[in-house]
This record gives C-alpha cells, structure tokens and sequence, in this order.
C-alpha cells in the first residue's frame, strides 16, 4: 500500500487508467469510471453529468438515482446531496473537458470531508476519463469511415463487375461480326 499521499494518488490514478481503459465503448467507460472513483475516494456516491443528463452514477438502487440533484451539485447550485440510507453527503466536483463538457462528482458522509489529496485525484481521474472519450469517439469515427469505404468499395466492385458482364455484349452489337 502507498506510504505518503503522493503515491496514494499515483496509485489511485494508475488504478483508475487501468480500470476505465478496459472499457469497449462510452457506455461502460463511464460506468466503471464513476465506480472507480467512488471506491478510490471511499465515497458514497459517483456520478458524471453531462449537460443536464447524468450518464452514470453509483450509490443508489437501480431507478433511484436523484438526476435533479446530481445535476444541481454539477451546476454549482448544491454542494451536497441526500442519500438514503447514510444522510447528509458533502460533494466535490471537477469538469470533464469533452464535448459536449461534463462534470465527475463524488459524495461522502459530511463528517468525512474531501482533503486537497483527493480533490487533485479526482481531478486527474476526470484529465484521464476526457482522454478516453475522446479516445473512444475517435475510434468510433474511425470504425465508421472504414466501414463507409468498405461498403462503398464493395457497392464499386459490383457496378464495375456489372458494367464488364455488358460490355462485351454491347461491343458485340455496336460493332457485328465481319461476314
């Protein structure tokens, strides 16, 4: 285990790179990423918000989760959340830079409050979420083009395999046999 804060955190990043860049899409980024966090800031609650829609959370039942809440915390509004079961959660928050811009937030009981160590962990957790996505954007992109092309030469392979079946019969009557 890390002795000082500074390899606390350097391990609690690493743990969180190799955690989220296991994900196939965005989906699952974000829901391994909200995991991570709250288990590395031993937080009761995790949540990314983007816009007005949170897009993954941890710490409430399935159908549960307060959306107005969370999105109250990511927009500044609230600086804390209710959560049933456990009370009154203080909140911290930091900004995912993608586009469209999100928020990663974390929340824990009011008598645990969130020293710098962790704020500037979560912070380097959401540099590394917005490089994913990204990342994973980029990838999509890409698979798409591909695809395109692939389609696209398969749709010319056909025309061109079309266009030589006629050509020899269209040859045959423009210019007939010599008697």
């Amino acid at each position: 285990m890390p002795r000082s804060a500074s390899d606390w955190t350097t391990y609690q990043l690493t743990e969180f790179m190799d955690g989220v860049s296991r994900a196939e899409d965005e989906p699952s980024t974000l829901a391994l990423a909200v995991e991570r966090a709250a288990e590395a800031l031993e937080a009761e609650v995790a949540a990314v918000v983007v816009l007005t829609s949170v897009r993954a959370s941890v710490g409430f039942p399935r159908g549960a989760v307060p959306d107005r809440e969370l999105i109250a915390i990511a927009e500044g509004r609230a600086s804390g959340i209710e959560v049933p079961g456990v009370g009154p959660c203080n909140a911290v928050k930091v900004p995912l830079h993608g586009q469209p811009p999100g928020t990663l937030l974390v929340a824990r009981r009011q008598n645990e409050p969130f020293g710098p160590d962790e704020t500037v962990l979560l912070a380097g957790m959401a540099r590394v979420l917005s490089l994913i996505q990204r990342l994973l954007r980029v990838v999509a992109g890409e698979r798409m083009l591909r695809e395109k092309v692939e389609r696209q030469a398969r749709d010319n392979a056909r025309l061109l395999a079309s266009l030589q079946d006629r050509e020899p019969t269209s040859a045959r009557r423009r210019f007939p046999a010599a008697s």
